[in-house]
C-alpha cells in the first residue's frame, strides 16, 4: 500500500490509500479516518472507520500502531494494521498490512493577522 495521511491534530487523522495485487493489474483505492487512543513521542495505538472501493467494496475497521524507534528522526516510524471487512458482496475478510513511514515536515506555517 502507498497512501497520504494528514493528522487534523495529535488525536484525529486521515489517510487515503491506493494498492494492487501482484501483477499490478487492478488498483484500490481506501480512505479512512483515525482516532489515536494512545499518542506520545514514540508510540501511537489507534482505530477508525473506512471505505474501500474496486476489487473489494465495502467497510473496514482499522487497528494499527506505528512506532518510532530513532529518538534523533522522529519522521520515520514502523507500522502494522489489521483491518476486519465487510465487503458488500456478503463477504467478511481481514486485510493486514505493515511496513514503514515517513512524516514530512511542515515547512512553513500560516499565520492570521489579528
Amino acid at each position: 500500500k502507498a497512501g497520504f495521511g494528514y493528522d487534523f491534530n495529535e488525536k484525529f487523522g486521515a489517510e487515503l490509500r491506493l494498492y494492487t495485487n501482484v501483477i499490478f493489474d487492478d488498483f484500490t483505492p481506501e480512505l479512512m479516518v483515525k482516532y489515536n487512543f494512545i499518542s506520545n513521542d514514540q508510540f501511537d495505538f489507534y482505530s477508525g472507520l473506512g471505505g474501500v472501493i474496486n476489487s473489494l467494496d465495502g467497510i473496514f475497521i482499522p487497528i494499527g500502531f506505528q512506532f518510532r524507534p530513532i529518538e534523533s528522526f522522529k519522521q520515520f516510524s514502523i507500522h502494522a494494521e489489521i483491518a476486519p471487512l465487510w465487503d458488500f458482496n456478503d463477504s467478511f475478510i481481514f486485510l493486514g498490512s505493515w511496513g514503514f513511514r515517513y512524516k514530512f515536515k511542515k515547512k512553513f506555517a500560516v499565520k492570521v493577522a489579528d
